[in-house]
């Protein structure tokens, strides 16, 4: 697992969590960071980092919901 400052776009820190698919890093905020992971190969072999990025799709609905509202038949709805 990797995570770097959200201002940063170099990788900061890192740490092996073994093979899992679920992992908690204590004492991290989410708010604070962008975290990535990497797959390593028995040969040691290491995948690309991929990194986690909220979607901007919320805010296209709202983008949406706010430009559109006063159309007269148009309905806007979200889904989650």
């Amino acid at each position: 697992m990797y995570w770097r400052d959200a201002g940063s776009s170099d990788w900061e820190r890192d740490q092996i969590v073994g093979n899992t698919t679920h992992f908690v890093a204590h004492n991290v905020s989410i708010d604070d960071f962008v975290f990535g992971v990497a797959a390593v190969g028995s040969d040691g072999h290491q995948s690309l980092i991929s990194a986690y990025v909220a979607s901007d799709r919320l805010f296209r609905y709202i983008w949406a919901a706010e430009n559109f509202a006063d159309c007269p038949g148009l309905s806007v709805s979200f889904r989650w």
